[in-house]
């Protein structure tokens, strides 16, 4: 920046002066009055007449690091709110905000500034126009037109938790069709898988941005066995699908009920009705007992809510193991 002078009387035969900074180190004065900056602090520059006359003036000149936006947060559809590294007064023509949908992409769509307002001049609350608003999981930049400085973030309603559960029956010493399961639609996802029975492989797949695990092999051990497999998408969203084996043959007989989650406001999670039964040979026909209610596969029974979620609840804690005789479940021969 130049430092402006003037010169009375305009008509003084000796106009020259001498520029000097008080401290070179924040910022140098050249001899036309051009300064420098070389670091933050505060700084004097003075002019002095050449004449000898001593007569001078100064002035002080606070030099600030170059400002950037260290935070950004789309709080909602209509609101950003940004962090800038110093304390320095901003008004709304100095911000533009822009979005976009893919993260390779460029910015194209202009958004609409209402307001802007901050009490520390330091973090600044802008609000958008509603018909110009940030679609979740877009791209939000922000960007100081007078500083050649921006930010950029994504707008995200938040992470959320989901867990669900599936049943597989499969025979002892039988290779089994290849399972599937897909993976997040939301990029590319860190994934972990536990419990997989004796025999059983897995391998994750990838094509594209389409991810999953993939389950082959003969199964070498009867019983029942829950396989976790828990990922993470690109946007934090974690899923837990618990899978049950059940592993049996003609001597051995398995049964496990699956459990059902819904999302609703109260997060509540609920238990459906469906019971897997496999193993053993010839026919034969059940009943499932708990202190409350017998149910029968063949008799459309009518519970209330309590009474299923309780029924469930209990069935789902044991495992029936058919060989001769087993507690809680009759056999009957036909």
């Amino acid at each position: 920046m130049k430092v402006q002078s003037v010169i009375t009387p305009s008509s003084a035969s000796n106009k020259g002066l001498i520029w000097t900074s008080s401290d070179s180190a924040i910022a140098t004065v050249s001899s036309s009055g051009v300064v420098s900056a070389k670091k933050a602090g505060t700084v004097t520059i003075t002019a002095t007449a050449k004449d000898g006359s001593g007569k001078k003036a100064a002035c002080k000149i606070k030099v600030i690091n170059p400002l950037k936006i260290t935070s950004l947060k789309a709080t909602d559809a209509c609101t950003v709110q940004i962090k800038i590294s110093d304390a320095y007064k901003l008004a709304a023509s100095d911000f533009a905000v822009m979005t976009k949908e893919y993260g390779v992409g460029s910015y194209r769509k202009n958004c609409i500034i209402d307001t802007v307002s901050t009490t520390d001049n330091q973090t600044y609350t802008i609000v958008l126009n509603k018909n110009t608003p940030i679609v979740e999981n877009h791209y939000v930049q922000v960007r100081l037109t007078n500083h050649n400085t921006a930010g950029e973030g994504t707008y995200s309603k938040g992470v959320f938790n989901y867990t669900s559960a599936s049943t597989t029956s499969q025979k002892l010493g039988v290779m089994i069709e290849p399972i599937e399961y897909d993976l997040s639609d939301f990029g590319f996802a860190s994934v972990s898988v536990t419990g997989v029975p004796a025999g059983i492989q897995y391998e994750v797949l990838s094509e594209g941005t389409k991810e999953s695990v993939c389950f082959s092999g003969t199964p070498s051990k009867l019983g029942k066995f829950t396989t976790v497999i828990k990922h993470t998408d690109e946007l934090g969203n974690t899923y837990t699908r618990n899978m049950t084996w059940l592993i049996y043959d003609d001597t051995h007989m398995y049964a496990t009920s699956t459990t059902s989650y819904v999302v609703a406001p109260t997060a509540r999670r609920l238990y459906n009705g469906k019971i897997t039964t496999k193993g053993g040979s010839g026919n034969y026909s059940y009943s499932f007992e708990d202190d409350l209610t017998t149910l029968t596969p063949a008799t459309d029974i009518k519970l209330s809510w309590l009474e299923k979620k309780m029924f469930m609840e209990n069935l789902r804690k044991r495992e029936f193991i058919h060989s001769q005789l087993s507690l809680r479940m009759r056999r009957m021969l036909r």
